[in-house]
């Protein structure tokens, strides 16, 4: 990491909580690691420590400590780095000194940034996020399905993040479960994601809610629910769809399960049809 953005995400245990968020919208990176005088880590805050703390009644004006995480992972190697952020996907692990100063980070987020460089495609992304998510149930009762986080952010925005990386900023948006709390969301987001909403009176099922899209979409678009997260290469994908002129390309996992038992086939009135 150059000098100038290892800058960028240190900040003086100083600072007010706007100075902070204003710190985190300029790097880019999330979270913002908080040092004294002398340099030494005191803790670090992220965007969603600032939001729940301004949720909680906290000021903009306080200090930062005051929604600061003051127990921050840190390492001395960057072996250990790398083992710490894949255990939980943590944001960023900074690498410190025997005096507990920052010499580097690690963020395998930033490593994948740098290893892909994705061709823009400028193709409009429409996501459905209108279902009632049982599987996850009770999970679901609380929060929607789009909103359950993983890391630091809902599913929905890792998924709006990688189109991003393609360059793919037209977003529309299904919802009807929760879909208040789905629009909150977005609406007090500090990144600013270009959305049309479109809002299922009733639940139209997992392809339904394109008949929301009729005549306001007339070129081809990728399609995607709100809990798939794919490592794919869209580009690929694109590509192939044009090359074969089809309507619909769909993406599947293919998936090979072993039954250590015998099967048997059931037909009518419990009476069994075929052992295999």
């Amino acid at each position: 990491m150059n000098r100038q953005d290892f800058g960028k995400l240190i900040g003086k245990n100083s600072l007010t909580i706007a100075e902070a968020m204003k710190m985190i919208d300029s790097n880019q990176a999330g979270i913002l690691f908080i040092v004294d005088d002398f340099e030494k880590l005191f803790g670090c805050i992220t965007d969603g420590d600032i939001r729940r703390y301004l949720l909680a009644g906290g000021k903009i004006s306080d200090n930062v400590l005051a929604a600061a995480n003051k127990n921050p992972k840190v390492a001395k190697s960057m072996n250990e780095a790398k083992d710490l952020y894949h255990k939980r996907n943590y944001v960023m692990i900074p690498l410190i000194n025997e005096k507990e100063k920052i010499v580097d980070f690690y963020s395998g987020e930033l490593e994948e940034q740098i290893k892909k460089k994705n061709n823009p495609l400028n193709v409009p992304v429409v996501i459905n996020a209108g279902g009632k998510g049982t599987r996850l149930d009770p999970l679901t009762r609380v929060l929607p399905k789009p909103l359950i986080p993983i890391g630091e952010l809902p599913i929905i925005e890792h998924i709006m993040r990688e189109y991003q990386s393609y360059n793919c900023n037209e977003f529309h948006i299904i919802v009807n479960y929760k879909k208040d709390l789905i629009k909150a969301y977005f609406l007090e987001n500090d990144t600013h994601y270009n959305i049309i909403w479109h809002d299922e009176e009733k639940p139209l099922g997992t392809g339904g809610g394109l008949s929301l899209l009729r005549g306001k979409l007339n070129k081809t678009f990728f399609f995607a629910n709100c809990d798939a997260l794919l490592t794919a290469d869209y580009e690929d994908i694109l590509e192939f769809h044009k090359r074969n002129k089809n309507v619909i390309t769909m993406i599947c996992v293919h998936k090979s399960m072993d039954i250590p038992y015998g099967v048997v086939e059931v037909g009518s009135n419990s009476t069994v049809s075929n052992m295999k």
